[in-house]
């Protein structure tokens, strides 16, 4: 269906996978979990936004972009409808990490550690989804709902506002922390 409504261009994989993950149907607790993933696989709900940015290209729906070590960050602008939830995904193909062996192992592989934040016209700042096993790693936590905060283990990052409070300018902040493997990092950014 992209390949129709953009004949010649081709959809990245993280712009894909973060489609995916950002039109699924949550289930189980709110947000991600360990038992459903980010949630049921809704294609219609993929269709629609891949027709909305190529109906609407103004509304940047649909952003492949690109952080580079001399230029750190990017912005992103909308305007919120005053009726639906806001929800910001955010995906990259993370370069390969170092290799290991060990079972089970708790370190982070994590090369290229962007971030994502979202800020509201009020300048309430809201953060991605952190999953709550991620530094408790006792089986309590397995069942327990995704938190909010900086996510430093994941290559997709997602703000969910259910209930935005204020109608108006919203604000994506893309950046990263620590240094990026060959001074850049391509993302894909679904809003």
């Amino acid at each position: 269906y992209h390949a129709d409504r953009f004949p010649g261009q081709s959809m990245r994989a993280s712009t894909l996978k973060g489609l995916i993950i950002h039109t699924a149907d949550d289930i189980g607790v709110p947000g991600p979990d360990y038992r459903y993933g980010w949630g049921l696989m809704n294609t219609r709900a993929a269709a629609e936004v891949i027709a909305l940015q190529a109906d609407h290209a103004e509304f940047h729906t649909l952003t492949e972009g690109r952080l580079t070590s001399a230029e750190g960050s990017d912005t992103h602008s909308f305007h919120w409808n005053g009726t639906d939830p806001i929800r910001v995904t955010l995906c990259w193909t993370d370069p390969a990490g170092p290799s290991t062996t060990a079972h089970d192992s708790r370190t982070p592989r994590l090369v290229n550690d962007l971030n994502l934040r979202v800020t509201g016209p009020d300048g309430a700042t809201y953060l991605p989804f952190v999953m709550p096993y991620v530094g408790d790693w006792s089986n309590g936590q397995l069942q327990a709902a995704a938190v909010t905060g900086i996510n430093t283990v994941d290559n997709v990052e997602q703000v969910l506002i259910a209930a935005p409070p204020q109608w108006g300018l919203y604000t994506v902040t893309i950046d990263h922390a620590g240094s990026l493997t060959n001074d850049e990092q391509d993302y894909s950014l679904i809003i």
